[in-house]
């Protein structure tokens, strides 16, 4: 957990040239399409990933990425394996 003023990101993963700010959503639907974060909650997250690679130069040359990872409310009647939505979207850069 990454939390500043700004925001918070759930979880930051580098793999070679790429770092990944995952948001961590609980699907109790198991639909896809509602694991977006609203655009507020994107704004935030974009906005604490900024602040971590501000915080954290060396990680600035890195090609940064959003992604959604959704799991299942614990207890759960059934087991779902994590869906890991890559890319999930794109940061309005004005």
């Amino acid at each position: 957990d990454w939390r500043v003023p700004v925001g918070e990101i759930d979880i930051i993963a580098r793999r070679g040239r790429v770092i990944t700010f995952v948001e961590v959503k609980a699907r109790s639907s198991g639909t896809v399409e509602t694991a977006a974060p609203a655009p507020r909650q994107r704004a935030r997250i974009v906005r604490a990933g900024e602040m971590f690679l501000a915080r954290h130069p060396d990680f600035g040359t890195l090609f940064g990425r959003f992604d959604v990872m959704l799991v299942e409310p614990w207890p759960s009647p059934r087991f779902l394996w994590p869906i890991h939505i890559v890319d999930a979207w794109r940061p309005d850069f004005r």
